[in-house]
Order: structure tokens, then C-alpha cells, then sequence
């Protein structure tokens, strides 16, 4: 049975005007079933800051005592619309209607809520919305292992910092579309390698216990690691973790990256380089290790995308 704590008792939770009125449209449009959404935003000072509320989908299964998310399009949104800002958005968390008045978790929302907890360290945000007869939102802040405290929310523009919500400059984008179109990637272009050791003195080294590491032949020395339990799921864990800053990192650089996978780890490699990093689950810890250069780090979903956007531009 899921904890109600106090846990998030000192969370924030902040809605931009947009974010919230993409929740109000959607609930109106859906009115005769369940319905929902992602929320896109970053955590920051000890508050969420949800900029966008991106819709279900096409595909999402929606009845009157169910919902299903369209998890492919989701995914595919949210990496877009993150791209339209300067801050390094990400999920963080979601929202659905219930029926009636009820405004807790079932079994089936917990384990959601689980799976979206376990994405950042500092949890997720889980929003019930309920219209009993008037429209209103309960918010949860979720952690993994699941716990659920409840916390109040703020919306407007004006409690978000400027930074979170400053859009791309388009003079900057439209430079960087042209210099790409003239010169192509070419050469002096950043590698896979280049941009990720630009970025490697911000990384969390990863003491491994005994029995725990990589393959022979991965570059990394430590004894080899399976997948343990499900090896599939784990694996569908490991891409769904990783595609956000692979995404990030081979459009923003013109690279084309290749994804190998077996019953041990998930290999990514540039086209035309010799050098892979190399990722795995251990569920035991509920972690995500890889190795770079020799050595293991902790891995976090966006962690790339967020440490280069912040590296100074010469550092890439």
C-alpha cells in the first residue's frame, strides 16, 4: 500500500499559465472519461517548475474508468518542445482524472508513479484531477522506494524564474541552422568522445561492489555484469533512460550514434569512431552505471543533455 508522508512537505510545485491551461483544455475536451498528460519542466531550489503540460496523444486508451498514455508520442514531444528552451528541461512528472471524487492512487497509478519517481533523484510530481462537480487538482510529490506526500501548487508566469522560461533566442538558432547548412559536419566537428569528456569532471564516479561491472572488452577492468531479473525490460529501461540525451546530443551535433545492446549492457557509439560508452541497470540498486574512459559513473535520465548545456561554449 502506498506511504502518504510528509516527505514532500517543503516541495513547490509551480505551474507556468500555459502548463495548466493545456491541463484545463484537455480535461474540457476529454469530459466523459479519464484523461492526462506529462508534465515538462526541471527541479530547481527545492520546486518543480512545470513549463509545459504536453498532451496524451493519439494512441492513449481513454475511458471512462481508465487511461492509457501514448507513451512513444509523449516521449517524442517532450523531446522536441525541451528544445525550444534555454534551460535543460526535462519530465517531471504526470497527470490524469479520476472519476468522481476519488483523489488517491490505485494500484495500477502506483506502479506509474513508481516507474516516473525512479527517472530523477529527486522523485516526480503525480497530479489526480478530479471535477466533483467542479474542476480541481490534487498533487502528490513521489519517491522512489514509493512514497506520496501531498503538496500545495502555485500557478503563473510570475513565480517561474526568467532563466526557466526564456525560449531560445531565434537569431541563435537560425545561425546555428545556417553555419551547419555552409560548412556540413566535417572534421573540427565535436565527436561523441570530445563532448562527452568535455563534460567528464561533473560526473559521479561509481564505486562498483565485487561482481559488479562491465564485459571484457568494454574498456572498463571490473568483472562482468548481466542484466539481472527481466532482461528485456531492463534493457527497454536502459533505451527509454538514454534516448533523451542521445536524441539531444545527435541533433544538436550533427552525429550519427548507433545503439548496441546484449544480455549485459547497451553500447552507443558514433558512426565512422572506434569509442563506445557502455550502459546497464542493476536492479539490485535501482541504479544506472556506465563507463567512460576507463571508469564507472552514475547515470541520471538528461544528465548529458543538462552538463552541456551548461559547459561554455569553448569547453565542447
Amino acid at each position: 500500500m502506498i506511504n502518504i508522508g510528509i516527505a514532500g512537505a517543503d516541495m513547490r510545485l509551480v505551474f507556468s499559465n500555459r502548463a495548466y491551461l493545456a491541463i484545463l483544455s484537455e480535461t474540457h475536451q476529454k469530459i466523459s472519461t479519464e484523461t492526462g498528460g506529462i508534465f515538462l519542466g526541471c527541479f530547481e531550489a527545492n520546486t518543480f517548475y512545470v513549463v509545459e503540460a504536453i498532451d496524451p496523444g493519439p494512441a492513449s486508451t481513454f475511458e471512462i474508468a481508465y487511461f492509457e498514455y501514448d507513451q512513444k508520442y509523449t516521449q517524442h514531444l517532450i523531446n522536441k518542445t525541451a528544445r525550444l528552451y534555454e534551460s535543460a528541461h526535462t519530465l517531471v512528472g504526470l497527470w490524469h482524472r479520476h472519476p468522481g471524487s476519488f483523489d488517491r492512487f490505485s494500484k495500477t497509478d502506483e506502479t506509474t508513479n513508481r516507474a516516473y519517481a525512479r527517472l530523477n533523484k529527486y522523485g516526480a510530481v503525480s497530479v489526480l484531477v478530479n471535477i466533483d462537480p467542479v474542476f480541481r487538482m490534487t498533487a502528490y510529490h513521489v519517491n522512489d522506494p514509493l512514497k506520496c506526500a501531498r503538496i500545495s501548487y502555485e500557478v503563473g508566469d510570475e513565480h517561474i524564474p526568467a532563466h526557466i522560461a526564456k525560449l531560445k533566442s531565434i537569431q541563435a538558432v537560425t545561425e546555428a541552422i545556417n553555419g551547419h547548412y555552409r560548412q556540413g559536419p566535417g572534421p573540427g566537428q565535436p565527436g561523441l568522445g570530445n563532448l562527452i569528456g568535455a563534460i567528464q569532471e561533473k560526473f559521479t564516479s561509481y564505486d562498483a561492489p565485487r561482481g559488479v561491472g562491465f564485459a571484457a572488452g568494454t574498456g572498463v577492468t571490473p568483472v562482468q555484469v548481466r542484466l539481472q531479473t527481466d532482461a528485456t525490460a531492463a534493457k527497454d529501461h536502459l533505451v527509454d533512460s538514454i534516448l533523451e540525451d542521445l536524441q539531444y546530443i545527435a541533433e544538436t551535433n550533427g552525429l550519427t550514434l548507433a545503439v548496441g545492446q546484449n544480455d549485459k549492457y547497451i553500447d552507443v557509439s558514433q558512426k565512422g569512431a572506434p569509442e563506445k560508452i557502455y550502459f546497464t541497470y542493476l536492479p539490485s540498486e535501482k541504479k544506472i552505471i556506465f563507463s567512460y574512459n576507463e571508469s564507472l559513473y552514475l547515470y541520471e535520465p538528461g544528465m548529458f543533455k543538462r552538463l552541456l548545456a551548461e559547459a561554455p561554449a569553448e569547453d565542447q
